[in-house]
């Protein structure tokens, strides 16, 4: 699944990483719970790579009930031309 946001950049291949849907608890789930609401095994994280013209980087957000918070953006390398 490709998703296109802020002009030409394209979120590729989320997935969920942690938490609901996956094998990993989400370690920091309680205080994600305090903040945003929900209960134990409710939140996921998850995680996609964004691709532009120059650039490649791993994106990692929190999802509670469809909602995404907490983004994450780490570039991981250049794109080679």
């Amino acid at each position: 699944m490709k998703r296109i946001f802020f002009g030409n950049l394209i979120l590729e291949a989320s997935k969920t990483i942690e938490g609901l849907g996956a094998d990993k608890a989400i370690r920091v789930e309680p205080s994600l719970i305090e903040r945003y609401g929900g209960t134990a095994g409710q939140c996921k994280k998850r995680a996609g790579k964004i691709q532009s013209d120059k650039y490649i980087s791993d994106v990692y957000w929190y999802e509670l009930d469809g909602k995404q918070y907490e983004m994450k953006l780490k570039t991981r390398k250049g794109v080679q031309e």
